[in-house]
């Protein structure tokens, strides 16, 4: 879950939200986070295609989905998903 991008946008958010140097570099910031995502997700659909056992379970799939759905309430998951909608 924390590889999520709404987590990964709103853990930028956060830890840049704590200086004045960081709020100017935030957009920025989230823009490389967004794009270094979506490369990761280009390369993850490739080695499905080429190998589909590498393929990750679902979510509700895994051992630790409570603590899973615990994350889904954190602030940051939240800031990360507002900032999503907000685009």
């Amino acid at each position: 879950i924390k590889n999520h991008l709404a987590y990964r946008l709103g853990q930028i958010a956060v830890t840049n939200s704590k200086t004045i140097g960081g709020y100017f570099r935030l957009p920025f910031n989230l823009i490389k986070e967004y794009k270094q995502y979506n490369q990761e997700q280009k390369n993850y659909q490739m080695i499905i295609k080429l190998n589909p056992t590498l393929a990750l379970p679902k979510l509700q799939d895994y051992n630790d989905y409570q603590e899973a759905v615990k994350i889904k309430k954190y602030f940051s998951y939240r800031l990360g998903e507002a900032i999503i909608q907000a685009n």
